[in-house]
């Protein structure tokens, strides 16, 4: 599990969600999740937007381990409970895989990468894929369409199936349904979902420098 390419990719929603929220600074300090130096730095700050975005880049920068901690930090009640958008998405994310990607031994010919992507037309290849809908997560939002039949091809719970038909508009959809990819199986079912139904966007996407 890349848990840091989920902090990364959900960080603009994040921000929104920790707004107000005093009590995750407190939770991550006394988890050691951050230093007392960057405690102290962060505590004075009023803003809380320009809080929360340094957190969130400081417990980036920390590394994996710091990131799934910090998502497990998330789904306590007493941090999510003033957010229902935030306790509905944490509930979806699985902070139980700590081990490593695995590595296979290349055949030739065959890609045997667990995080790359190749369209149906085989032209071209998607080297990882979290970092794709990191880089391509505001062009996805805005150019694709039909997220209904996307959303179809994903193993989402019916919550979180109503909740993609609930949005008025396309580009909400979409932005609902890269939240609910928390996961490398999630990651791979979108990516072929978006091969499938967005090819022109991809090829696009993929294309570009």
């Amino acid at each position: 599990m890349d848990f840091k390419a989920i902090v990364k990719r959900n960080k603009p929603d994040l921000i929104k969600w920790l707004h107000g929220n005093y009590i995750v600074l407190q939770y991550v300090d006394s988890q050691e999740i951050i230093s007392s130096t960057e405690y102290k730095n962060l505590k004075i700050i009023d803003n809380y937007d320009e809080k929360n975005t340094m957190l969130l880049d400081m417990i980036w920068d920390k590394g994996q381990d710091s990131c799934r901690k910090f998502l497990n930090v998330l789904k306590k009640g007493d941090v999510n409970e003033s957010s229902p958008d935030l306790q509905r998405w944490i509930s979806t994310v699985d902070t139980s895989d700590t081990s490593a990607t695995s590595v296979q031994t290349p055949v030739a010919g065959v890609s045997t990468s667990a995080n790359s992507s190749t369209s149906p037309a085989g032209n071209q290849t998607i080297a990882d894929k979290n970092e794709f809908l990191i880089t391509k997560r505001s062009k996805l939002i805005n150019k694709v369409k039909n997220v209904d039949a996307i959303a179809d091809d994903l193993n989402l719970t019916n919550e979180m199936r109503s909740i993609v038909e609930a949005q008025p508009f396309d580009h909400a959809k979409m932005r609902k349904v890269l939240e609910f990819t928390n996961s490398t199986k999630a990651t791979e079912l979108l990516i072929d979902a978006l091969w499938k139904h967005a090819g022109d966007i991809m090829e696009d996407l993929t294309s570009e420098a």
